[in-house]
């Protein structure tokens, strides 16, 4: 049986078989066709038909099980054999999201690489949106990112579940004599400064969605504002006085001018994300893949603990 996971996935994706025709570049009658033939020789059909979106009938549900099961063994058995035949050249890929990388990454890969001295690491510095596309084109091993939207094909390890604060200057008037430090968080109402000027992130980011969110809850819009797409940015425009931020607490004990900063926590129940190790579920975990991934965990655990 030439059972094309890719074709499948696509039409799973796609719901439509129509739409993943023209993202394979094939055409619509030679799909359908590849369909027709998998569901004749497996005795049952594998889409509902009549639904739009397509959706996987039960039969469809265990094929995708199936499917994935399939390609894990295919890719364990090509990282094993690499392994054999290039013992001294292994690579891993990780993708982890913009900013999150420059604090994280020198803490934690010279442990790592002290256990594995001579493997190879491509990193991949990208907005959430697009780490998602680089998992599903199997061009990373695992990502490192908020999990807030993450689908049922991908496993989501959970490291904590990490406060999102708003970050203010120590002199700026709506928060002069409100002392909040990491170490002692505060909570803040927003509402009280809906009419001043916030620094945000460009809208592809998690951080911008979370917190468009909290203002779509509390009906804020805020006209006076600066977009960017570099936290750092944002952070030291804060500190120069500019306006208003958010960051996710693991990093604020990074940012730079600090001494000029108050920390404080927003809503209630507060906000936050679960910051994931995420990768897909067919994904073949190497040894070396586990270890950064144990680095990883003890690193947030450690600093958690400590703060």
């Amino acid at each position: 049986m030439n059972h094309r996971p890719e074709y499948f996935f696509m039409i799973e994706k796609e719901g439509s078989i129509t739409k993943a025709a023209e993202k394979l570049y094939l055409s619509q009658p030679y799909l359908s066709q590849y369909l027709a033939k998998i569901e004749e020789e497996l005795g049952a059909k594998l889409f509902v038909r009549s639904s739009q979106p397509l959706k996987l009938t039960e039969a469809g549900i265990l094929y995708r099980n199936y499917l994935e099961n399939l390609m894990y063994l295919e890719e364990k058995f090509e990282v094993d054999l690499y392994n054999i035949l290039n013992a001294s050249e292994k690579v891993i890929k990780i993708g982890i999201a913009i900013w999150r990388g420059s604090i994280l990454l020198p803490d934690i890969l010279p442990i790592f690489l002290h256990k594995f001295p001579n493997i190879n690491i491509l990193l991949f510095e990208k907005p959430v949106s697009e780490l998602f596309e680089l998992l599903d084109e199997k061009q990373i091993d695992l990502a490192i990112m908020h999990g807030v939207d993450t689908g049922n094909k991908y496993v989501k390890d959970t490291i904590l579940n990490e406060k999102i604060l708003l970050v203010a200057n120590k002199n700026n008037k709506h928060v002069k004599g409100n002392e909040s430090f990491l170490d002692n968080l505060k909570p803040f109402d927003i509402r009280t400064i809906k009419h001043e000027r916030f620094i945000l992130l460009g809208e592809e980011q998690t951080l911008f969605k979370l917190v468009n969110n909290l203002f779509n809850k509390y009906q804020i819009v805020p006209h006076n504002k600066i977009v960017t797409t570099n936290l750092t940015t944002a952070l030291n425009l804060v500190a120069a006085n500019v306006g208003f931020t958010f960051v996710p607490e693991t990093g604020a004990r990074y940012t730079a001018n600090i001494d000029n900063l108050y920390f404080y926590t927003i809503d209630d129940p507060v906000l936050s994300a679960p910051l994931c190790l995420i990768y897909n579920k067919s994904t073949f975990l190497s040894p070396a893949i586990k270890e950064f991934i144990d680095i990883t965990k003890s690193y947030y655990k450690k600093l958690t603990t400590n703060k």
